[in-house]
């Protein structure tokens, strides 16, 4: 279901999202919605081999954001299982710089994660990144984010 009922007095509604379409609230794709349409047909790795170290650590966001660790575990150093980050009710963050060469990068992200029975939690992290070039890709390490979600 979406997230937010339309004023038509019926309680609800159901989202069908296209390649390229836009939310009711911002009139915008969102990066979310693209990424799972990505998924489902089946075009998910040459997706994820176009992305540059900074769209890279967006999409692993998201995929954390959603629990959808199949999704992450294409872009993560490490593979993550879902008990992993199935704590995680909302994470907001925002991309303060990144730099990089041929095989490494780094990108400073600041987040606030909402974790179950908890609430929220802010940080300033750094990310790694490797290109892996058997996948031609980037892969982040999720360290930083993981760490937060332990010491719960």
């Amino acid at each position: 279901m979406g997230g937010g009922a339309l004023q038509n007095n019926f309680p609800g509604h159901t989202c069908i999202h296209f390649i390229g379409s836009t939310t009711h609230g911002s009139g915008k794709a969102d990066l979310s919605h693209q990424l799972m349409i990505i998924k489902a047909t089946g075009k998910l790795q040459a997706y994820i081999q176009s992305l540059q170290p900074k769209d890279t650590v967006k999409a692993l966001l998201l995929s954390l954001k959603n629990r959808d660790h199949q999704v992450a575990n294409h872009l993560a150093l490490t593979q993550l299982t879902y008990q992993d980050i199935e704590n995680i009710d909302a994470l907001k963050w925002e991309i303060k710089s990144s730099s990089q060469n041929e095989e490494e990068a780094s990108v400073n992200v600041s987040f606030k994660l909402y974790i179950k029975d908890i609430g929220p939690i802010e940080r300033k992290v750094h990310f790694t990144l490797q290109r892996n070039k058997v996948l031609q890709q980037w892969v982040v390490d999720p360290s930083p984010i993981l760490c937060t979600l332990s010491m719960e």
